[in-house]
Formats: structure tokens, C-alpha cells, sequence
């Protein structure tokens, strides 16, 4: 028995040592990767784009550009002796000699130079989409339709990404949150805008949509961050540039800004100066139908706007392994709103009852001051350590103007008015410190890091009724809020590589302890909670140079302090919005499978499940009858889709790049009334980037954007079919220092869904919210010390072509 028991052991044993072969393919353990970093020599910073080329016997294996942080990889390398080379302009060329018999590790230091260059014509450009293991890069700079353009702007054509009245999602999921730089901004809804548009609009280079963010950045943020890049010192000259925009939506605005750069023997800055001034008239349009009354309302908000930002940024190179950073942003933003709402009630048999005029004056200032320092020591020959530390403050005084008058049908006063003020200062105060190690072990990269995160707000609301000629404070309408909030987080992460299957595991801590305090009605709550937050990326590449990746990440979005906060808020005198200081945070489950098809084509699966989401719901004041809002938990949500990444070269003049989503999404949730409700919802998108190459030279560069997103639905409200068509040239002169740019953006004023209640959840409504998105703007920028040095092809890449 034991003889049989053995045997059968054994050949199983050798099955599943056929089975792994058979997996794996044979072939395989005879492949290899080479991958490395490449820095300059001098400054030891990262080197972005540079070309990297293997040869073997006068034939191109493979090639490949370095990212941001200067990493490279080639894959599928087979055991034998090549040439590898590196090229990038401003640099000297690096060729070597190179035996593969193993997994490969190069560091690679580059020494600048410089060239005169004439004549001299761009024969290659970045990919405006490119698919990386863990995230989607949209390169900015590249669409000629977003010179000129805002951050939220840029955000609103990134593929994948969606904005809804302020909140800013990956399409099929919730929940997204922004970095900037890779530092996550601690803001949400309109104090998020205002800090976004603090970032000068000539430096953003990059979006980096991070669906399956590693276990370095925070866990909030359940679909996962959007990562916005800057544009970076990379010359050795002073420079810099000028430039204006004049837009026009509605009403018109202008801007004005001026950015230089320099780099002297072992410091870098630079330091950038915007002013804009303009007008907006945003604009919403409701009906809800009660019991016994229909109310129509019209709500216009003329808001002027000036904001003054400015930048800057200095680097010191202590030595070349050592460097650090100093960078401060300050913004001074004045918006006066005037806001006219008519609302006009009917009853049943369709006569107006009576209609209530009311004008809500907005008066509001914000300061907003950001500080960073950053440092890097490069240790030893694969080891590194970062430390950085961010000081935000934002400061905001708000105060408010309410007047309404109550009319019957006949303009016969009712004699209910309302004459009161407000005001509501808010201090936001956010201290973030970090530190990161890097260290290699023969084959596998450890990342060792630690997060300290404080967050302390005061805002203090004042309600005054008018009595007569005097302004009383209001005590039932007054509350002074304070939250604070510290995180620890604690992560570990490790990169390795078996033949042709690469592996990056991770694990992140993070233990919360927060405090809402509400002093009106004297209640405070505290919550502290620890979880763990595992990630996993396996990506395989195949044979034929295409590639299947695997990914797995657990999140968590955190309610922000103002849904925390209990006090209501009035629109008018009859509706209101209130937060809830006893929301949970929500937990995301999400897993991604991509295949990868000739480094352009890809296809991948996704899912999220959400525990415990929460949002702004809509119910019935028993005491008036009427519609208002609060936050609460309403139950748990998961969507399954699949996107595709189609680059089409229609001519060699015309480039087309194409996203394609479609999902299945599904709730299970706790309706207004408290009735469990369960929907199936499917959906789908499609966003086709084009770019025109309209002469040889590609000095006049044509764009057509289209965004279009399938009707869907939130929670108790379906959402209408939205599309945009976004048109834009730009033209550059005076050997390519001049940039012209005209753009129109949603020409057809259709970006803005319509809102209908699900029949039998609440009282019917019907809601459409218009941004004044729709604009015609022209940009004008020039570029100061580029003339032969920057932004070309050098010879090198005639040398890699000569290469052995």
C-alpha cells in the first residue's frame, strides 16, 4: 500500500514539474531582462526619454526610452553578447559592449554637452497615451486642444477620468483622489478646485491615471489617484517664457503669466508668476414634484474671479549623491458671486400658487500657501533615501448675503422676506512628512517607507437675522466646527523577477485617529481605526514581445471634514444640506488583468467592490416637507467593465488614440425612505483623441477631441447621455520659440448631464447642472534662451543607427 501510495506521489510530482514547464514554456529560462537607472552625471537627477537601443551583429534587438525616474527595461532577452546604446539630446553618447547570461542591472551616468544643432527637424514624439505596469500616462504637452487650458480642464479630457458637480472619479469606479507631483493633496469638491487651479497652466506635462496605486502612496482613494506631473528643469541655460490667454465662455477672461528656469554649476530654480481675471455663469435648472405642490427652480451664479499664482522652486546639489530641494506655491484667489434664483410653485392642476425671488451674494477670499523640502541621498551603488516634508495652509473668509421675497402669482407680496448674513471663515492647516529607503539585494529592489499625516481645521459659521436695521447672530444657525485628524502609515514593497514574470509585492499600514467637535451642539465624536492595505502586480511577458499583467490593491476613501460636518447649510430660506459626523469610511477590493499587444494595443478587465460607500443623499425634512441633502453610508456598490487602448496611425500625418470603456455596475443600498434598493446598471464610453501633423516640419498641429459617456446611474438618480467636441490648432513661429494656440471646447454645450430620480425613492427630480464649460480660447506663448540647444534630434541617434 505504501509502494502505491509512493508511486502515485512520485508521478504526480512529475506532472506538475511538466505542467509549470508546459506554463511557462521551456524557452523561457532562456530569456533574460536588462533593466537600470540613468541619471546625469553631474546633478545625479533622473534623465526622462532617453533612447535606449540593444544591437546584436549589426541588427536592432530591441529599443525603449527611460521614464520619468529614469528607469528601462528590455525583455526577452536571449544569452548572448550585444551592444547597447544610450542617446538623448544635450548628452554625450554612451555605447558599450554587454554579455547577457542572467537578469541584468545597469546604472548608467550621463555626461551633458553642448551642441549647436541647424537644421535640425523633430522625427519622433511621445505616444499621447502610454500603459504602464501600474498606471496610464496622458502626455499633456502633446494635444495641441489643451494649450492654454486649467488643470480641471485637463483633467476633464483625461482618458478614463470623469467630473460630476466637483467630484473627480475614474469612469466605472469611485472615489478618485489627486497628487500633484506625487504628493497627495489632502483637499476635496471646491477647496480642491481652488487649490488646482493654483497650478500654472504652461508647467503641467503629464496626467498619470493610477488605477492600482504600489503600497509607497496613500491608501485613499478607492478607485485609485490621479498623479499630476510638472515639467522639469532639463537644460543647463537660463530660460524661460511668457505667454497670455484670453477665453471666452460666457462672459470673458484673461490671463497673464511669465515663468524662468536656470541651472548654475550645482543649483537649479525656477519661479513662475500667473494673474488671471474673468467672469463665469454657472447655472442650474430643477424641478421636484411634492405631494401637493410642483417647484420650478432657476438658479444663475455670476461669479468674478482674479487670482494671483506664483511658483518657485530651488535645488542645491551638495554633491552628486546628495540633493535637495526647496519649492513653495502661493495663490490669492478674490471671487465675488451674485447668485439670482427664481423658483415658482404650481399646484396639482398647474396654477401657480406663488413664486419666491432670492439673490445670495458671496463674498470670498483665499490664501493658499504651500511649502515643501525635499532631499535625496543616493547611499551606495542601489541604495537610496528620501525625506520630504509639506506644510499646506489654506485660508478662507467667506461671507454670505441671503435675500428672498415671497410673491403670490399676482406680484402681491405674501409678507414672508428674508434679509440675513453670514459668515464663515475657514483655516485649513495639513503637515505631511515622509521617508522613504531603497535598497538592492542582488535581484530584488526593497522599498522601506514611513507617512506622518496631520490635518486640523477650524471653520466657524456665523448666521445674523435682520431685525429691523440691525444684523442679530443666530445661535441655532451658528456652529463652530474643528476636526483633526493624524494618520501613521508604515509600507514595505519588494520587486523581483523569475525568468520572464516580474513581481512587485506590497503591504501598507496606515492607523487613523480623527476628532469632529462641533461646538453648537456640543458633541464630539472620535474614531481610530488600523488597517493594512496588500497590493500585488505580476506582469509576464510573452514571447512575441507582448505582455499579460496581473493586479491587486486594497483602499480606502475617507470622508472629508465638511461631510463630517452636522451644521446645516442653507441654499435659501427653505432648503438646506447637512453633514453627518457618524460616517464610516469605505473600503475597495480592485483587480485589473491587461494584456499588452506590440507595447500599444491594451486590453484589460477590471472589477472593484466598495464596503460601506458613502454620498450626498437626498431626503424629505418632515418638518417643511421639502427636499434637502445629508452624507450617510448607504450601502455597498461593484463594477466589472473591461477598457481598450486603440492608437490608430490613420496617415503619417494623422494619429488617432482611442479609449473604449464598457461596465456592468451594481448596488445594493439603502434607499431614502430606508427601503433597500438593488440596480444593474450598464454603461459604456468612448474618448478618441486626434492629433494633425498639418505641415513636414510639425510646427502646425491640428487636434479633434471626442469624450462621449452612455447614460447611467447613481445611487436613486439616472444620468443622461453626455458628449463633448473639443477642436484646437497650434502654430509655432520664430524656430519653434512662438506657440499660437486657438481651441474650442465643448462647441455644442452638451458636457452636462440631466438628473432624474428613480420613480418611487423620493419626490420626483429632474436636475441639470451647467459648469459654463463651453469656450473659445486663443493662447499665446514664448519661450525665452531655447534657441540651439532644446527640444531637438541630436546626431546621436544617427551614431545608435551606426551602431557596431
Amino acid at each position: 500500500m505504501n509502494y502505491i501510495i509512493k508511486h502515485i506521489y512520485s508521478n504526480l510530482k512529475k506532472l506538475f514539474i511538466i505542467a509549470i514547464l508546459f506554463i511557462f514554456n521551456n524557452n523561457a529560462f532562456a530569456q533574460y531582462t536588462i533593466s537600470g537607472k540613468i541619471k546625469d552625471s553631474v546633478t545625479n537627477n533622473p534623465i526622462e526619454l532617453v533612447t535606449v537601443i540593444l544591437k546584436h551583429e549589426l541588427l536592432t534587438v530591441q529599443t525603449t526610452v527611460s521614464d520619468s525616474l529614469g528607469n528601462f527595461k528590455l525583455i526577452n532577452i536571449d544569452p548572448k553578447t550585444y551592444n547597447i546604446g544610450f542617446s538623448l539630446t544635450g548628452y554625450k553618447l554612451r555605447i558599450q559592449n554587454l554579455k547577457v547570461n542572467s537578469d541584468t542591472l545597469i546604472n548608467v551616468n550621463l555626461t551633458s554637452q553642448n551642441i549647436e544643432l541647424r537644421n535640425v527637424t523633430i522625427t519622433s514624439s511621445r505616444p499621447l497615451i502610454e500603459r504602464k505596469i501600474d498606471r496610464l500616462v496622458y502626455n499633456v504637452t502633446d494635444n495641441p486642444a489643451l494649450m492654454g487650458a486649467a488643470a480641471t480642464d485637463i483633467l476633464r479630457s483625461t482618458p478614463l477620468v470623469s467630473i460630476d458637480n466637483d467630484e473627480i472619479n475614474i469612469i466605472g469606479k469611485s472615489g478618485a483622489r489627486v497628487m500633484v507631483n506625487g504628493r497627495l493633496v489632502n483637499l476635496s469638491g471646491q477647496d480642491l478646485y481652488n487649490y488646482l487651479k493654483t497650478i500654472p497652466i504652461n508647467t503641467i506635462s503629464k496626467i498619470e491615471v493610477i488605477t492600482s496605486p504600489p503600497a509607497k502612496y496613500d491608501a485613499e482613494g478607492n478607485s485609485g489617484l490621479l498623479n499630476i506631473v510638472t515639467s522639469k528643469q532639463k537644460s543647463k541655460t537660463m530660460y524661460g517664457n511668457i505667454g497670455s490667454v484670453y477665453q471666452q465662455n460666457y462672459y470673458g477672461s484673461s490671463e497673464i503669466n511669465g515663468s524662468i528656469n536656470g541651472s548654475f554649476k550645482l543649483i537649479d530654480f525656477n519661479a513662475g508668476l500667473s494673474y488671471r481675471k474673468g467672469k463665469s455663469r454657472p447655472s442650474e435648472n430643477s424641478i421636484i414634484q411634492y405631494t401637493n405642490q410642483d417647484w420650478y427652480q432657476t438658479n444663475i451664479r455670476n461669479q468674478d474671479i482674479n487670482r494671483l499664482n506664483f511658483n518657485s522652486a530651488i535645488s542645491f546639489k551638495i554633491n552628486k549623491a546628495n540633493v535637495l530641494s526647496l519649492n513653495y506655491t502661493g495663490s490669492f484667489m478674490d471671487r465675488l458671486e451674485n447668485a439670482k434664483a427664481r423658483t415658482d410653485i404650481y399646484n396639482k392642476a398647474s396654477v401657480q400658487d406663488s413664486f419666491l425671488l432670492s439673490t445670495n451674494i458671496i463674498d470670498q477670499q483665499t490664501d493658499i500657501h504651500d511649502f515643501n523640502i525635499y532631499y535625496r541621498s543616493d547611499l551606495k551603488e542601489g541604495k537610496a533615501l528620501e525625506i520630504a516634508a509639506n506644510y499646506l495652509l489654506y485660508d478662507q473668509a467667506k461671507d454670505q448675503e441671503l435675500r428672498g421675497v415671497n410673491y403670490f402669482s399676482d406680484f402681491t407680496t405674501t409678507g414672508e422676506t428674508v434679509n440675513d448674513r453670514s459668515t464663515s471663515p475657514q483655516n485649513i492647516h495639513v503637515f505631511t512628512a515622509t521617508a522613504d529607503y531603497e535598497q538592492t539585494f542582488k535581484k530584488i529592489k526593497f522599498n522601506f517607507g514611513w507617512k506622518s499625516s496631520f490635518i486640523d481645521i477650524d471653520n466657524n459659521f456665523s448666521y445674523y437675522r435682520s431685525i429691523g436695521s440691525e444684523f442679530i447672530i443666530d445661535n441655532t444657525r451658528s456652529n463652530q466646527f474643528l476636526y483633526a485628524e493624524n494618520t501613521q502609515a508604515a509600507y514595505t514593497s519588494s520587486t523581483f523577477s523569475i525568468k520572464r514574470i516580474e513581481f512587485k509585492l506590497g503591504l501598507r499600514a496606515e492607523n487613523t485617529h480623527l476628532e469632529g467637535n462641533s461646538v453648537q451642539y456640543n458633541q464630539v465624536n472620535k474614531t481610530t481605526y488600523f488597517k493594512v492595505f496588500p497590493s500585488l502586480y505580476i506582469q509576464h511577458a510573452l514571447k512575441n514581445s507582448n505582455i499579460i499583467s496581473f493586479s491587486y490593491g486594497k483602499r480606502i476613501s475617507r470622508p472629508g471634514f465638511s461631510e463630517y460636518n452636522p451644521f446645516r447649510y442653507y441654499f435659501n430660506a427653505y432648503q438646506y444640506a447637512e453633514g453627518n459626523p457618524s460616517l464610516q469610511p469605505s473600503f475597495s477590493n480592485n483587480f485589473e488583468l491587461a494584456y499588452t499587444m506590440h507595447q500599444k494595443y491594451i486590453l484589460t478587465l477590471f472589477y472593484q467592490g466598495v464596503n460601506n460607500s458613502f454620498l450626498q443623499t437626498p431626503f424629505i425634512d418632515p418638518l417643511t416637507g421639502l427636499v434637502n441633502y445629508t452624507r450617510r453610508n448607504v450601502g455597498k456598490e461593484g463594477t466589472a467593465g473591461v477598457y481598450a487602448i486603440l492608437p490608430i496611425k490613420i496617415t503619417e500625418w494623422w494619429n488617432a488614440n482611442n479609449v473604449l470603456t464598457g461596465f456592468i455596475r451594481y448596488e445594493n443600498s439603502i434607499g431614502p425612505g430606508g427601503n433597500n434598493l438593488r440596480n444593474n446598471i450598464v454603461s459604456a464610453t468612448f474618448q478618441s483623441n486626434n492629433l494633425l501633423y498639418l505641415n513636414g516640419k510639425k510646427t502646425f498641429i491640428g487636434s479633434f477631441d471626442l469624450k462621449y459617456k452612455a447614460p447611467t446611474r447613481t445611487y436613486i438618480f439616472n444620468a443622461s447621455t453626455v458628449y463633448t467636441i473639443d477642436l484646437g490648432i497650434k502654430r509655432m513661429f520664430l524656430d519653434k520659440h512662438l506657440h499660437v494656440g486657438i481651441n474650442a471646447s465643448d462647441i455644442f454645450y452638451t458636457g452636462n448631464p440631466t438628473y432624474n430620480s428613480i420613480p418611487n425613492t423620493i419626490s420626483p427630480i429632474y436636475s441639470v447642472i451647467k459648469a459654463d464649460n463651453r469656450s473659445f480660447r486663443i493662447s499665446c506663448t514664448y519661450e525665452l534662451g531655447l534657441s540651439k540647444k532644446a527640444k531637438r534630434r541630436d546626431s546621436n541617434a544617427d551614431e545608435l543607427d551606426r551602431l557596431n
